[in-house]
């Protein structure tokens, strides 16, 4: 009897109710960590954000998580408590580096930190090759109220731009 999976190699065993070879019987019962790609038991394998993962490799990226975290706490704002006063720590600037903004927010893209939109044309690019990148953001102090105040107002004026140029559009298909 063939395998009912592979339909190429003798079927020798019987998985799940499916005559299998023991290639198929194999890639059934067992799955690949992503990150080190062994072929362990399924059952041993833990789901972590969307991917299985075996236990080594999972604790190694909480490891490299909480040591990314603790340096941009430090790179951050941070207070110091000093019996009831609080100072302020110097907080080092840093600018995307594709176009050389100063950034509140940093996005990490492949290494790279980049501002919101410089991070989404790089993700858009790699999606384009095939490859899915989820940027890391972190944010590394507040923004001035005056910028908030900035963009609020350019969104506002891009959106009635955007509806202006709709009723004229409309407006002449309608006169035509």
């Amino acid at each position: 009897m063939k395998c009912q999976k592979c339909f190429a190699n003798e079927a020798t065993r019987l998985v799940n109710g499916l005559h299998v070879c023991d290639s198929c019987a194999f890639l059934m019962e067992n799955a690949q960590c992503y990150k080190c790609q062994m072929y362990l038991p399924k059952t041993e394998l833990v789901m972590w954000r969307g991917q299985l993962y075996c236990q080594y490799c999972l604790q190694d990226l909480r490891d490299e998580e909480i040591r990314k975290t603790k340096a941009i706490e430090e790179q951050g704002r941070h207070y110091e408590h000093k019996g009831k006063a609080y100072t302020k720590k110097e907080v080092k600037l840093s600018y995307c580096e594709n176009c050389g903004r100063a950034l509140y927010t940093v996005y990490i893209v492949n290494g790279k930190k980049l501002c919101k939109t410089c991070s989404d044309k790089e993700v858009k690019k790699l999606k384009g090759q095939g490859v899915y990148v989820r940027p890391i953001r972190y944010k590394i102090r507040e923004e001035p109220v005056v910028h908030k105040f900035v963009i609020a107002l350019a969104t506002a004026i891009r959106n009635i731009i955007g509806k202006l140029k709709k009723k004229v559009e409309k407006e002449e298909r309608e006169e035509s």
